[in-house]
């Protein structure tokens, strides 16, 4: 029996299509001489792992196969390996093999080399498209642009008109606002990324290619520079790391986002080490402040494991309500189904069997009850003066970056030992104007860092959820639960 094998990767214009293929073998057969057709369409030449190619050669082993009849050698192979282990298996079981395209006979010394020979080219052929393809993938994010692929979680694909042309960039959409949610719970100190993805799996959030959420997810999203507004610590954050960065340091203005390339493999996909990577600035604002995402980075970093007491999401009450009658802690579930997200307690002794208490009182009521006593405590505080510390402009820190360099590339120059006298004298004086420029400047950060502000008493139930929970942890030591009502332990 004839097989008549065809394939293609893309089905794109001027491409010669499946059933042209197909046709064109079956105008290569003997009148009457029964074939049979092989199509993998979607797949690759740069390797044999295809379905119909794999069932040709388990076909051509057990001896049904006398002919293969391909349009083009490239449709069979581009890897002269491949071809040189499949040549083996056809020669083997005698097996006539014949291209549309290129007339070559198998059956001479020469012919056989020639076949070869336009295998070598196929293989070059394929490894320059895909040497063009990834020098594009790479000038592509070098100018800020979006590479291809699907967007980002978050994201969609959008153009943007640059020096005349369109460009691809990124735009934000409906999911966005979940983003920003996902680092704004991760970045507070107590909760981890197993919370992060409970939450958005019990408010039905889905992902973009899952429906639901896990720590891998999770992490992958955090660590993606897409979405931080890239300035001076990020670009010292990426130096540290060894990464080669693209842009220079004033580009770092804290507006936009930025791309990372190069962490894993073209061709095999293998994780790569960082330092090999390549940093440059996006095309599309960034949406997450520097400082929350670098806060994300450290614990995703050291992989902080969290406490127990007082990491809870559902109460700023977390870890300090007690059971009345057992004195074991009180568990608070939440119900994300219902419309109101109703909470419910439950002493955790009665799930060891040691407590038989029905926690009637409703969380509510005992949020109010705490959070009544504590504002009487806090009104008993007094106005207050006190000075904080204004953040260091994001212009001062990319001036300081910049002589911190210039010192370090001096200091190098001298230690390899090349330098002449003369040289050295220039050197040394350079360093002394960056030095002074350097006290200059912290000196002039020291003068204005500094404010004064007005404390004003602090409403309670105006505090934000962590600050409640901070304002709680440092005045209550426990909260007794019991039939009779509540009893606060002071810390004081």
């Amino acid at each position: 029996m004839v097989a008549l094998y065809a394939r293609q990767s893309l089905d794109v214009r001027d491409s010669i299509s499946i059933e042209m293929q197909i046709e064109k073998g079956i105008s290569m057969c003997e009148a009457g001489e029964p074939y049979k057709t092989y199509v993998d369409k979607g797949y690759s030449g740069k390797n044999t792992h295809r379905p119909q190619f794999m069932q040709l050669i388990e076909d051509i082993r057990q001896g049904l196969i006398t002919k293969v009849i391909v349009y083009k050698l490239d449709r069979f192979s581009r890897s002269v390996l491949d071809f040189s282990n499949t040549w083996e298996i056809l020669s083997k079981h005698h097996v006539e093999f014949l291209s549309v395209n290129e007339k070559f006979d198998t059956s001479t010394p020469i012919g056989k080399a020639m076949l070869f020979i336009i295998i070598v080219f196929a293989q070059m052929e394929r490894e320059t498209i895909v040497e063009r393809v990834t020098d594009n993938y790479y000038q592509r994010a070098e100018s800020g642009s979006w590479m291809g692929g699907p967007a980002p979680y978050g994201f969609r694909i959008g153009r943007l008109v640059k020096e005349g042309r369109e460009i691809p960039t990124l735009v934000p959409n409906e999911n966005m606002q979940h983003v920003k949610e996902i680092f704004s719970m991760y970045a507070c100190q107590n909760v981890a990324l197993g919370e992060v993805a409970a939450w958005l799996n019990g408010n039905d959030i889905q992902g973009v290619q899952r429906k639901t959420w896990n720590n891998v997810t999770i992490a992958r999203l955090l660590r993606n520079p897409v979405y931080v507004k890239a300035d001076a610590d990020v670009y010292a954050y990426y130096k540290v790391l060894g990464v080669h960065i693209k842009n220079r340091l004033e580009e770092f203005e804290g507006i936009y986002g930025g791309l990372l390339v190069g962490k894993r493999g073209a061709g095999n996909r293998q994780r790569k080490a960082i330092s090999e990577a390549k940093f440059s600035i996006a095309n599309w604002e960034g949406i997450i402040d520097s400082g929350t995402w670098l806060m994300c980075q450290d614990k995703l970093a050291a992989n902080v494991q969290i406490k127990n007491t007082g990491k809870g999401q559902y109460t700023w009450l977390s870890g300090l309500l007690k059971c009345g009658r057992c004195g074991r802690s009180i568990r608070v579930t939440v119900d994300y189904k219902s419309p109101y997200r109703k909470r419910y307690l439950m002493c955790t002794g009665r799930i060891d069997h040691v407590c038989t208490h029905m926690i009637k009182v409703r969380l509510d009521d005992i949020e109010n009850e705490v959070a009544k006593e504590l504002q009487k405590l806090l009104d008993e505080c007094e106005n207050g003066v006190i000075e904080e510390e204004q953040p260091i402009s994001n212009r001062e820190k990319i001036e300081l970056r910049s002589i911190e360099e210039k010192i370090q590339n001096l200091v190098e120059c001298i230690s390899k030992g090349t330098a002449s006298e003369l040289t050295i004298q220039y050197i040394n004086e350079e360093l002394e104007k960056l030095t002074a420029r350097q006290k200059e400047i912290a000196s002039n950060m020291r003068k204005n860092e500094k404010k004064q502000i007005i404390l004003k008493k602090l409403i309670f139930q105006k505090a934000s959820y962590e600050d409640k929970k901070q304002i709680v942890n440092t005045y209550v030591k426990r909260v007794n639960i019991s039939d009779q009502g509540i009893e606060i332990i002071w810390n004081i």
